[in-house]
């Protein structure tokens, strides 16, 4: 990570309803465009609902400078971060300093990377991030990875990801789920770059239940793939919208381990704009696998 200089004037401020003192920050044409891609300013209901749904997705701070606060720093829990500094404080690289403090709060909460979505025409905020270490990946977004050895072990891009959350989504529409009623789809991204989806599948006996990995899992196998990258999964009751993320059970880590092995990338979202992700060697640590039944032959060099 980039060494960032301290700055005793620059500090985040937990999010609380100072709304009176944000508003005016988003009544600038220009900064509200950079914002949004659309042609407005806020109004009260607006900036609310924004910093409602920031708060309830992540980390969400005001920026202060020498005791005033001058904008806002959100660090969504799929990694994604925001920043608006009002057009008054702008050009005294506050905004260099703020991301390295979300930076360091990213790496603290061990995220493998975090990224912004920056509009074309908005230079100057693509020119500070790429100052930091930022790199961009398509259009849009620019990703900062903060330990290498932390990463997924994948090489999708965001949009890939996305669209394999996508199909996670639409596969929970078919879950057979009538005692439980929580719904789970999961899509698993094969070695040749096939997908297979799966639902949960609940059964009035309960023990033979298919949870959607594992329906996914064995439709692959059953058609000769073995070998996997990348899994989403994605799960909610039914009617609702999810407001945290599902994770693979027991059982599922371990039958993922058997053909994804620790590199495994595990993709859990609420949706394709707010998920997180993890390697399988991070939810099943010291997993049990092929090589422990092959015994010492499996390790001797």
């Amino acid at each position: 990570m980039n060494d960032f200089q301290p700055n005793q004037d620059i500090c985040l401020v937990p999010y609380y309803p100072a709304y009176e003192i944000a508003l005016p920050w988003y009544q600038d044409a220009e900064l509200c465009h950079h914002v949004d891609n659309q042609n407005r300013i806020y109004d009260l209901s607006i900036l609310k609902n924004m910093y409602q749904y920031l708060d309830s997705h992540g980390d969400l701070f005001y920026i202060e400078y020498k005791g005033i606060l001058c904008g806002d720093v959100c660090l969504q829990t799929s990694g994604e971060i925001s920043i608006v500094v009002c057009k008054e404080y702008q050009n005294r690289h506050i905004g260099r300093t703020v991301i390295g403090k979300i930076l360091a709060l990213a790496k603290e909460k061990k995220y493998p990377q975090c990224y912004a979505e920056i509009y074309s025409f908005n230079k100057q905020s693509r020119k500070m991030f790429e100052s930091i270490g930022f790199v961009q990946k398509d259009a849009e977004t620019f990703v900062y990875t903060l330990d290498k050895k932390e990463a997924p072990m994948t090489n999708l891009t965001l949009d890939e990801k996305k669209a394999l959350i996508r199909m996670a989504l639409e596969a929970r529409e078919q879950a057979y789920a009538p005692y439980s009623d929580f719904m789970v789809g999961a899509a698993l991204r094969a070695e040749d770059g096939r997908i297979f989806t799966g639902c949960n599948v609940e059964n009035a006996a309960f023990t033979p239940t298919s949870c959607a990995e594992r329906t996914a899992l064995f439709k692959a196998v059953s058609e000769g793939v073995t070998h996997f990258t990348d899994i989403a999964v994605v799960g909610s009751r039914r009617g609702e919208v999810n407001k945290q993320i599902t994770s693979p059970c027991g059982v599922c880590r371990q039958a993922l381990f058997e053909f994804g092995g620790p590199e495994l990338n595990v993709i859990m979202a609420k949706t394709p704009d707010d998920f997180i992700e993890r390697s399988m060697d991070e939810l099943l640590p010291f997993g049990f696998g092929p090589s422990n039944v092959a015994g010492n032959k499996a390790v001797e060099e």
